[in-house]
C-alpha cells in the first residue's frame, strides 16, 4: 500500500511545482523590440521599443505603404511613424531594381531590420528581393576589396539558401586574402 502512495505523492508534489512555476512567469512586455543587428537608415537607434498601443498592422502597412501607416498612427506614436517611415526609405532603395546592388542590399538589410520590428509581415518579400540581388552584391564587395562586407554578404547568402557561383567565388576570395 506504501508503495502506491509514494509514486502518487511525488506526482502530485511535482504537478504542484509545475503549477506554481507557469503562475510565477513574467507577464509578457509590452513592446515588440529589435534586436541589435547592423546599422539602421537613418543612423536610428539600434535598440528599439515600439508600444504595442502603438501598432496594428493597417491595410496600409500590408500594402508597403508605409507612409500612409505612419500618418495614420496617433500623436503619441512619433517613435513607431519614424521607423514607418525609415522602412518606407530603406523598402523603396532596396526594392528599386536599377539601383546599384550593394546599395540595395543594405536597404534590404535594413528594411528587413525595421519589418521586423513591426512583427515581420514583409519578411519573405524582402527576403526574396535579397536572393535576387546578394550575388551581385558580393562580387561588388569583392571588386572593392570590401572584406567585411563581403563576408556579411556570403553569411546572408548562406541563410537565404543562395549558393551559387558568385557566392563560391567570393567564398575563395575570403579564403586566400
Amino acid at each position: 500500500m506504501l508503495g502506491l502512495r509514494t509514486p502518487v505523492l511525488s506526482h502530485l508534489i511535482a504537478g504542484a511545482i509545475v503549477t506554481f512555476a507557469l503562475a510565477v512567469q513574467p507577464q509578457p512586455s509590452r513592446h515588440l523590440q529589435l534586436a541589435p543587428v547592423g546599422r539602421c537608415v537613418d543612423d536610428a537607434p539600434r535598440h528599439v521599443q515600439v508600444p504595442v498601443d502603438c501598432w496594428a498592422p493597417t491595410t496600409a502597412y500590408r500594402a508597403n505603404r508605409f507612409q500612409a501607416a505612419a500618418r495614420a498612427l496617433p500623436s503619441q506614436c512619433s517613435d513607431a511613424s519614424q521607423l514607418l517611415r525609415q522602412l518606407d526609405a530603406a523598402w523603396l532603395r532596396g526594392m528599386d531594381r536599377g539601383g546599384d546592388p550593394a546599395d540595395r542590399l543594405a536597404a534590404l538589410r535594413t528594411a528587413r531590420e525595421l519589418d521586423l520590428v513591426f512583427g515581420g509581415m514583409h519578411a519573405d518579400a524582402i527576403d526574396d528581393a535579397m536572393r535576387g540581388v546578394i550575388s551581385r552584391a558580393t562580387v561588388i564587395y569583392i571588386a572593392d576589396h570590401d572584406r567585411d562586407a563581403a563576408e556579411t554578404a556570403v553569411q546572408t547568402a548562406h541563410l537565404l539558401g543562395v549558393e551559387d557561383a558568385s557566392v563560391r567565388a567570393s567564398e575563395h576570395w575570403l579564403a586566400t586574402h
